[in-house]
């Protein structure tokens, strides 16, 4: 057993600043310090540092740069599930890729900064995906090296306390700009777009990762804690049954998405907890948001996104009373950049993207329900020792890791799908 008082040692960032040397601007890191970033259960997909870098700049003054180096996780289990060879390439390729086709497209249209899409992305300090030249697989050598947006007064949603009506518009507004910027792309560089997709975001079946009998276990234990929370109610565990196995096919049948209206590089995580925002220090407002972590990012209807974050992220009474309002906010958002940008909106309506969202609610229903479990849950870690963490957090039943309000919120979901008509 670890000594109570022993410091977990921080992995080694190898090559950090021949990686970072060519965006400094003729500055050059002469020394950095690193520590974790991120508690257990902020992120399972990554190793999170923060970096404090000193840097010498061409006058040779010397300046302090802090900075974030993600790696892939630590733990084999979230190593395996995660697939770094797919997710560290796909989330590599929105800072190398896609973020300087959009930084071209907004230069040469001239878009104001309040319609920019590159501003909802934290600056890059450069990635890779190991130490040989990004020849050969990725490895745990892979690198992304992002802005620490905290420095700036971003500040990262908080676990189980779930955005209110304003916040909830103004992530709306902001999603819209993220799937508005593929969208462009598509219109206006289809083939430079399409490059983007065929390479890096293409449909990824996550639960393919994980061996059949954890698969099937989990599923168990989800629909067991659904049975308890809905008091064993026959049409919610049909149903669910029946999104679960609409939902799995959907994954696993190799069909990529069509190119349609709503048809755009989505984040396929973006809940609470990936995105950072900054808040009006008077009036408590938010006033800019970064979005973060885009592993699992593919090629789908964004109204996927929607449904997920509207039932995994947001108050249930802002839902029960805002709801529809909330789906005309992020579509109006949507509609009015693309004008912007120069792209036909004929196709748009309201009432086609109604049926998107009920199109895709099969989907999204068994993601949104699981996700509770990780939203909720109560993740920790003895002295900061990320490598221990399992798949036994989950699977445990006698663990605690959730509590009375985890089977409310089902309850309450439940209750809401039946309301708006996708039970």
């Amino acid at each position: 057993m670890q000594n109570q008082t022993e410091v977990v040692e921080v992995p080694q960032i190898k090559e950090l600043e021949e990686l970072v040397a060519p965006h400094l601007n003729g500055s050059k890191i002469t020394s950095y310090t690193s520590k974790y970033l991120t508690k257990p259960g902020e992120n399972y997909g990554s190793c999170m540092i923060a970096v404090t870098a000193k840097v010498e700049t061409s006058d040779g003054k010397e300046e302090s740069l802090e900075m974030v180096a993600k790696m892939p996780p630590l733990a084999d289990f979230f190593f395996k599930i995660f697939c770094p060879e797919r997710t560290f390439r796909t989330e590599n390729s929105i800072y190398l890729d896609l973020v300087p086709a959009l930084e071209s497209i907004e230069k040469q249209l001239d878009i104001p900064t309040e319609s920019s899409f590159v501003r909802i992305f934290p600056k890059s300090y450069g990635g890779r995906v190991n130490c040989n030249n990004d020849v050969g697989p990725v490895d745990r050598d892979a690198l992304l090296v992002l802005e620490n947006l905290v420095i700036s007064g971003f500040k990262p949603g908080t676990r189980s306390k779930f955005f209110g009506l304003e916040d909830c518009k103004f992530v709306l507004k902001n999603l819209a700009k993220f799937h508005a910027s593929s969208i462009v792309l598509r219109k206006l560089k289809p083939t430079e777009f399409q490059k983007i997709v065929n390479d890096n975001f293409k449909k990824f079946d996550m639960e393919g990762n994980m061996d059949d009998d954890y698969n099937n276990d989990f599923t168990e234990l989800v629909l067991s804690d659904i049975k308890k929370a809905t008091n064993n109610n026959e049409k919610v565990l049909k149903r669910y049954n029946e999104f679960t196995e609409i939902s799995k096919a959907s994954n696993s049948d190799g069909i990529e998405c069509e190119d349609g209206p709503y048809s755009a590089i989505c984040h396929y995580d973006f809940w609470i907890n990936n995105m950072m925002i900054k808040y009006d220090p008077i009036t408590s407002t938010p006033i800019d948001i970064k979005i973060v972590d885009f592993q699992i990012s593919q090629y789908n209807s964004a109204a996927r996104d929607v449904f997920f974050f509207l039932f995994s992220s947001v108050e249930i009474e802002v839902l029960r009373n805002h709801y529809q309002d909330l789906l005309k906010v992020y579509f109006d958002s949507l509609v009015d950049l693309l004008q912007i940008y120069g792209c036909s909106t004929e196709e748009y309506n309201f009432d086609s993207f109604l049926k998107e969202v009920k199109d895709i609610a099969p989907l999204e229903v068994p993601h949104a329900i699981f996700m509770l479990k990780v939203v909720m849950a109560e993740v920790k870690v003895e002295n900061d020792d990320f490598s221990k963490l399992d798949e036994s957090m989950f699977m445990d039943e006698n663990a605690n890791l959730v509590g009375l309000s985890y089977f409310k919120r089902i309850q309450d979901n439940f209750e809401l799908l039946e309301k708006f008509g996708y039970l």
